[in-house]
């Protein structure tokens, strides 16, 4: 008893002193969120106008700054349409590119500063400075040149060969970009004239006549062969002329018999779908890109917002440089297609077969 009466002051002064420095501790801390002198501390407006440092707006700077996110890096830049191959315009013909940034976590349209390489002389494309899309317009002689668009330190180019309008046979007058496509598909036996010798360059292209061309198409790359027979078709006779290019597509799904007209017009879109259906999967998987890359890049066309029903159908086409759109950055889905813009179209899609080495769908 008599040890436990001396020790009991004891631990009260331990107590009381150690209050007393808790204390003085947070004395010391209210004193420094108030009035505090660190030098180091950043300094915050106070009534009147005079800085005041405080721990306390450190706390928050810190805060806010953790808070703000990091913009996304810029990795590189790619010209669409893609053509490793390069591609072919005829002269005076038009072709409109679109520059996609690529960032770490997602592919977008980016602005950029366009350029055209012609020899050894590179010269600015001042109509489209700082601009996401640009329309290059061939000379009038034959010529080698390259697209180059740079941002943030990256570059990606597209190499042109610019060729003269090929001579043709047909007696009515063919557009100059179309000639050589034309000449070169009449020549494989893929596109014919009319009996009086006349091509028709822009007469309107009916649902059999492209389901024709596609399916001579696929034969001429060896990657289908037409049937000698499918049985009965509604709406299209065995002596149809779009019979067996008919039963070519109802066999591998790529159309259905019931509600196909042969004789009606037949729309860009439809073109488009048409080309994704077939050929879409195997040269999306030759150039290592998918319809998901495409959806990430977003809206490229003026007219065709991510949710219309061609937005994928046009992406194939145009990442693939098989139809790349109108001048005015449109992509035209309903209007009907001609006879010289289908030509053009398998031409390129020939090219790209061939190019990317497709041997089977």
């Amino acid at each position: 008893m008599h040890l436990s009466k001396e020790t009991h002051p004891t631990r009260k002064i331990l107590i009381a002193t150690l209050l007393v420095g808790i204390a003085s501790i947070l004395a010391t801390q209210i004193w420094f969120l108030t009035t505090g002198t660190s030098a180091d501390a950043p300094t915050v407006p106070v009534a009147g106008g005079q800085p005041a440092r405080s721990h306390l707006a450190s706390i928050l700077v810190a805060s806010a700054d953790a808070s703000v996110q990091r913009a996304p890096s810029l990795l590189g830049i790619r010209i669409e349409p893609a053509n490793p191959g390069g591609h072919m315009l005829m002269t005076s013909e038009t072709m409109r590119f679109t520059s996609i940034g690529i960032f770490d976590a997602m592919e977008q349209q980016i602005a950029a500063t366009w350029s055209v390489l012609r020899g050894t002389s590179e010269q600015p494309l001042s109509h489209c400075r700082s601009s996401s899309t640009c329309e290059f317009t061939a000379g009038a002689q034959p010529e080698q040149v390259s697209i180059f668009a740079r941002a943030g330190g990256f570059y990606d180019r597209a190499d042109i060969e610019v060729q003269a309008p090929a001579t043709h046979t047909f007696t009515d007058t063919i557009p100059s970009w179309a000639g050589t496509a034309i000449v070169r598909l009449q020549n494989l036996g893929i596109v014919r004239g009319y009996d009086d010798g006349r091509y028709g360059p822009g007469d309107s292209l009916t649902r059999g006549q492209v389901v024709t061309l596609l399916a001579r198409t696929l034969e001429q790359a060896q990657l289908a062969q037409m049937p000698s027979s499918c049985g009965e078709i509604p709406r299209v006779a065995t002596a149809h002329y779009a019979y067996r290019p008919l039963c070519l597509f109802v066999q591998n799904e790529w159309e259905t018999s019931g509600d196909f007209n042969p004789d009606e017009p037949l729309a860009r879109g439809e073109a488009a779908a048409y080309i994704n259906r077939i050929f879409g999967p195997a040269l999306l998987g030759a150039m290592s890109t998918s319809q998901g890359a495409i959806l990430a890049q977003g809206q490229v066309f003026a007219d065709l917002p991510v949710s219309h029903w061609y937005f994928f159908d046009a992406g194939v086409a145009n990442v693939t440089g098989i139809m790349t759109g109108n001048p005015d950055g449109t992509f035209g889905a309903e209007r009907t297609l001609n006879r010289a813009e289908a030509a053009t179209i398998v031409d390129r899609l020939l090219q790209a077969v061939d190019r990317l080495g497709i041997a089977r769908l």
